[in-house]
């Protein structure tokens, strides 16, 4: 029995590099129109360098399994490139069938991404738990306390590929309310991505020396469009937030994001739903707004209605924690407790 374990072992290291190569190539695939614009803006912003150091989730001390060579998220990046306005209606990008299954176990494997398979909830087809909240230099954490990071594997990926976007903009934590729960659409009978593992709901983005941005009071809701998704904005935390909005638009690593600017349903965060392999891609939205859609007109109240909990010290450079750190739920979180239905997939 101990032999036949460690044959499987060998295969599973052999398996690592190729299926990493076939990830970076094969992330997306042209299917019809042209290409017009190849991208570099991601280098050299970072380096591509994977967190190897342990952190204490859940009370256990986690070490990340060291990665593969070259397998910076720069090189896959670079194989993902900008489309002009013109082209937005067009079915160019198709993302890939190849990250599947097991296809895509393996893969978060030869990336270095620590997981254990499962468990089994209705709607997801292959669930994974992650056992390190880091995600490509990126940390995720439950905003309401302690969580395991719970999700589709192909969504994984999806997060991977956007870590360095997030540090490009000067945020290395995510602070979420939901991943995974079984939804409906607003006024449809449709599920939503969040009831398959493919969506995360973001309220705060938070990075090193005090830099924080917190959706309900920080959001500056102006007009963006093609020539300018941006908008007509000055300079503030909220200017900083529309722009990483914005790049994560341009690729195809997410399928929809949704900020206040589409309607009152999103006013205090970011919805951003993962695509699924063989979906067709396109930008459709400019700064959370879809291209077709007017600018919501609600009264934004700019508060913060709930504590947000303190930093990690290891994500400040300081020593890792013997003790997780704990929050209390000060109320039930808002995801669980009134938000049943998403405005949108």
């Amino acid at each position: 029995m101990n032999e036949f374990l460690l044959v499987l072992m060998a295969l599973q290291m052999q398996l690592g590099p190729s299926l990493t190569e076939k990830f970076r190539k094969n992330w997306v695939t042209v299917k019809t129109g042209s290409i017009t614009k190849k991208t570099s803006s991601l280098t050299p912003v970072w380096s591509g360098e994977i967190n190897t150091e342990p952190v204490v989730v859940n009370g256990v001390k986690v070490v990340p399994p060291k990665p593969v060579a070259n397998t910076s998220s720069t090189n896959v990046l670079q194989n993902i490139r900008n489309i002009k306005y013109g082209e937005l209606k067009k079915g160019v990008y198709s993302i890939s069938k190849d990250l599947w299954g097991n296809q895509c176990l393996n893969t978060l494997r030869s990336l270095g991404i620590a997981y254990k398979p499962g468990p089994k909830k209705r709607g997801i087809g292959n669930p994974v738990t992650l056992l390190n909240p880091v995600i490509n230099g990126v940390t995720y954490r439950w905003i309401w306390g302690e969580k395991e990071l719970f999700m589709e594997c192909h969504f994984a990926l999806s997060l991977y590929l956007a870590g360095p976007i997030f540090l490009k903009y000067g945020y290395d934590e995510v602070l979420y309310s939901s991943i995974y729960r079984y939804t409906r659409i607003a006024g449809t009978r449709r599920l939503s991505r969040h009831a398959t593992g493919n969506a995360i709901d973001i309220y705060v983005l938070r990075g090193k020396n005090g830099r924080i941005f917190v959706m309900k009071r920080d959001w500056i809701r102006v007009y963006g469009d093609e020539k300018n998704c941006v908008g007509a904005v000055g300079k503030s935390e909220g200017v900083n937030a529309r722009r990483l909005t914005c790049e994560l638009e341009q690729f195809p690593i997410f399928r929809r994001i949704l900020t206040p600017d589409y309607d009152h349903g999103h006013r205090d965060h970011f919805h951003i739903s993962g695509p699924t392999p063989g979906e067709t891609w396109r930008r459709d939205g400019f700064a959370g707004r879809y291209y077709t859609k007017k600018l919501s007109t609600y009264h934004h109240v700019k508060r913060l209605d709930f504590p947000v909990p303190k930093r990690y010290p290891w994500l400040d450079g300081k020593s890792v924690p013997k003790q997780p750190v704990k929050t209390p739920i000060k109320k039930p979180a808002p995801d669980d407790a009134i938000d049943n239905k998403d405005q949108a997939d």
